[in-house]
């Protein structure tokens, strides 16, 4: 809010394509009794501090810009005055301010590099022999023998197929991918960025011939979703109740049923071979097995289980900003395929006192 009280300062967005809330955000101002948002700069996450300054997040950055609360103009040319600063979410930044000028914030991680790991269901942990890469959203195939992974950013990356019978790694598509998910033994669905107009879902052949064939070119409404091995059931996360929950429907109909699988917050469902067991990280990063039944027309639940601490491998809890699951399960539920980071995720929070001095200094009035 501005000091007026009359004025709050919001994010927008522009709502299309796969990845809802990344376009195009832009700090806006608004009256308290209403009316149009009148647009100020590019950026998220705007506050107003008692400098004179408008403050954002932008592009692992907070920024700053001169900011007249009564006229509501911009007063400079926005500068970014602490960089580095690591994503809370997809979207947001991992900083804040007090009034009396101290600033908290977390590192980036970035994008880096890790391993393919094993995990046993009690956390005992083997490497898989593969050169370190920027693995993301592992997922095995039917068979057991091979998995497809996005190495890349999220939705900038390309699909690899690494042959556990041969211990080689192979590059899938060169027009972009992510998310690979196995249709059967052969064929492997991903996503694929459509320019400016949105995604796309697509499949190609595990073994790289023939050419991409477009299933489905339309916005995605929720996230992570999984379907069972069966094709009768759909998990995925959805924020509808105010933070990501788990929740399973009936599979196409969609609408005919709908289970809240997580209790306190959760996200990256993956399911087991078999479709008795549904696994899920929390929002403090433990990997959590849920007994299901599923062999009626009506789902169950039947109890959950904590397995591991899951925070040192980067998921749902992570500092990436990742909204795809980042692991898998063995076709006999017994490990867990995970992605390590070659170097340990620094969660140090910075604490800078007397950080307005330093602002003013920056950009002075």
């Amino acid at each position: 809010m501005l000091p007026d009280g009359q004025g709050i300062l919001l994010t927008t967005f522009e709502v299309s394509g796969i990845d809802r809330l990344k376009n195009n955000p832009r700090i806006g101002v608004v009256a308290m009794d209403g009316g149009k948002v009148q647009q100020l700069i590019e950026g998220l996450q705007g506050f107003y501090a008692p400098t004179g300054h408008l403050l954002f997040f932008r592009e692992n950055s907070v920024w700053a810009v001169k900011f007249d609360p009564r006229s509501r103009g911009i007063g400079s040319t926005p500068v970014p005055v602490v960089s580095n600063v690591a994503n809370d979410g997809p979207v947001y930044g991992a900083w804040s301010f007090s009034n009396d000028g101290t600033l908290v914030y977390l590192p980036a991680v970035g994008p880096g590099t890790y391993n393919l790991v094993w995990v046993d269901r009690e956390g005992r942990e083997a490497t898989l022999s593969s050169r370190p890469m920027a693995f993301r959203n592992p997922e095995i195939s039917p068979s057991g023998d091979q998995i497809a992974v996005t190495v890349g950013r999220v939705n900038q990356g390309e699909i690899w197929i690494f042959s556990l019978d041969h211990n080689t790694l192979s590059r899938l598509t060169f027009d972009g991918g992510w998310q690979p998910t196995w249709l059967d033994d052969e064929h492997v669905l991903f996503g694929q960025t459509q320019g400016s107009s949105g995604s796309l879902l697509v499949s190609k052949r595990a073994d790289g011939r023939g050419a991409v064939e477009v299933l489905l070119s339309t916005p995605a409404n929720e996230i992570q979703p999984r379907l069972s091995d069966d094709g009768r059931w759909l998990a995925y996360a959805s924020n509808e109740s105010g933070r990501y929950e788990v929740y399973v429907r009936p599979f196409p109909e969609v609408s005919t049923g709908k289970w809240q699988v997580s209790e306190a917050g959760g996200g990256s469902p993956v399911w087991s071979r078999d479709g008795t067991e549904l696994y899920y990280l929390t929002l403090d990063g433990i990997m959590t097995a849920t007994r299901v039944d599923t062999d009626r027309d009506s789902f169950a639940i039947l109890g959950s289980s904590r397995l591991f601490d899951a925070s040192p491998y980067p998921g749902w809890s992570g500092l990436d900003g990742s909204l795809l699951p980042e692991y898998d399960v063995s076709p006999d539920g017994r490990r867990f395929l995970m992605i390590k980071p070659t170097q340990s995720l620094d969660k140090t929070a910075y604490i800078v006192v007397n950080w307005f001095e330093e602002l003013k200094q920056r950009l002075p009035q």
